[in-house]
This record gives structure tokens, sequence and C-alpha cells, in this order.
């Protein structure tokens, strides 16, 4: 009669080995300057990637808050273990780029 969409034939193989399983670095970048953005207190252009936080400036109230924006910007939850070695903004966006659950 009817065909169900729950059988197995209609769902899309994805191959693990298939290049594009995780996000690509430039709309990491460009996604994580947008959750920037959003907070009004960084001049993009002056934020140092490698610099730590407390030296740009950024408490840890700050960066808990802006780290909590980008885990709802790529829809992922860092382990706390790794949520609290984040010393620089290149620290999270290499999270990001390894990360294969974010979109």
């Amino acid at each position: 009669m009817y065909q169900s969409y729950a059988d197995t034939d209609f769902l899309p193989k994805k191959n693990p080995r298939q290049v594009g399983d995780v996000l690509d670095e430039t709309e990491i970048i460009t996604r994580f300057n947008f959750v920037l953005h959003q907070f009004k207190l960084y001049d993009l252009a002056s934020i140092n990637w490698k610099q730590p936080f407390e030296e740009q400036g950024i408490d840890s109230l700050e960066a808990t808050a802006l780290i909590t924006s980008l885990e709802h910007e790529f829809h992922i939850v860092f382990e706390d273990n790794v949520f609290d070695s984040f010393e620089c903004f290149n620290d999270v966006k290499k999270q990001i780029c390894n990360d294969h659950n974010a979109f």
C-alpha cells in the first residue's frame, strides 16, 4: 500500500570518510565574528585570535558568555574540561573546526 519513510532505503547514506563532515574554517570565522559583533563590546578589526582573553580585556565572565553564545550558534556543547581550557579565540575556533556535530 503505502511506503514507509522510516524504511532504511529512503534514509541518506553518509560516508564517514567523505570530505565535508566538518564545517569549513571560513564559515566558522564568519559566524564567530557575527557572535562577537552581537556583543557590541569588541572591535572586530582589533581582535587578536591568538592573544589570551585577559590580555584583550575580556574577563572570565565575558569569556564564558562568549563561549556559551558560540555553543548556541554552532549547536554544540563543549565538555567542562574543554570549556575551562580555552585561553584564546583560536582555541575555541580549533575545537569547533574539529567537532563533527557542529552545524
